[in-house]
C-alpha cells in the first residue's frame, strides 16, 4: 500500500548559482508481505522558455527507480498478524461498573487501538468473543486517520455489547496485540485485561425479548494477511 500524506511542496533551490523552483511529494509505502520490491521510476513531461521566448519540445525526466527489501522481524515468525508502527496504545474501557450484576444486565466494551505511522485499514480486526451465558452483540468499527506535517496517525475502535444471559462467573477473555518497533527493532505485546464479571440470577429476565430488539450478532472478521 503507499499513501501521500501531503500535498506538493513548492520551494526554491540553488544549483550552480542559480535558482531553480522546484516541487517536492513525499509518499509512504508499506509492504503487505515479505519480498523484494522495486518502486518504479517517475516521469515527469516539462516544458520551459527558450531564449525567443517560445516554449521548447516536451522533455521527459525520470527518478531512478529504488529497491528494497521487506523482512518479517525476529519474533513475529509464524505470527498471523502484526503491526509495524513507532509508537502503539491499546486502551479498553466499559461502560458501567462490574458490581451487583443480574441475569439480563449488558456490557458495553470499547476498546481503541492507535498507531503512529501507518494507516487505518493495517490495524486488525479484533476477534471479540464470549463464554457459554453471555451473548455478544459487535458494533460496527470506527477507523479514522490523520496527517500533520507528514506523520500519520491512525485509530480503530471497536465496541460489543455482552448480554448477561444466566448467572455464574465469567472471564471475557484479554486482548493482545504483537506490534514491531523499527526504532528500537525490537517486537511488542500490547494488552488489555480480561473482564472477571459475577452474575446474580434474575427470575424476570427474559433473553427472547432483548434478543428481538437488537441487530443480528456480526460474524467475526476474517484475519488480515500479514504485515
Amino acid at each position: 500500500m503507499t499513501l501521500s500524506p501531503e500535498a506538493a511542496v513548492n520551494f526554491c533551490r540553488a544549483v550552480a548559482g542559480k535558482t531553480f523552483s522546484a516541487q517536492g511529494r513525499r509518499y509512504l509505502i508499506f509492504p503487505q508481505v515479505k519480498g523484494r520490491y522495486t518502486v518504479p521510476s517517475a516521469k515527469v513531461g516539462v516544458t520551459y522558455a527558450m531564449p525567443d521566448g517560445k516554449p521548447s519540445s516536451p522533455k521527459i525526466l525520470a527518478s531512478v527507480p529504488t529497491q528494497f527489501e521487506a523482512r518479517v522481524p525476529p519474533g513475529a515468525e509464524g505470527a498471523k498478524y502484526f503491526l509495524t508502527t513507532d509508537r502503539f496504545q491499546l486502551r479498553q474501557s466499559l461502560d458501567r461498573k462490574l458490581e451487583g450484576l443480574k441475569v439480563g444486565d449488558s456490557i458495553t466494551r470499547t476498546v481503541e487501538m492507535t498507531a503512529e505511522g501507518t494507516v487505518g485499514s493495517s490495524l486488525p480486526p479484533l476477534k471479540l468473543e464470549a463464554p457459554e451465558g453471555i451473548r455478544l452483540y459487535s458494533g460496527t468499527p470506527r477507523v479514522s486517520e490523520k496527517a500533520e506535517r507528514g506523520d500519520v496517525e491512525a485509530t480503530r475502535t471497536e465496541t460489543a455489547t455482552y448480554v448477561l444471559e444466566k448467572e455464574g462467573h465469567y472471564t471475557i477473555p484479554e486482548i493482545v496485540i504483537l506490534w514491531w518497533n523499527p526504532q528500537t527493532k525490537g517486537m511488542n505485546k500490547a494488552r488489555v485485561p480480561a473482564v472477571d464479571l459475577n452474575v446474580q440470577g434474575n427470575p424476570g429476565y427474559s433473553a427472547e425479548a432483548f434478543a428481538s430488539s437488537q441487530d443480528p450478532e456480526e460474524k467475526p472478521p476474517e484475519e488480515p494477511g500479514q504485515q
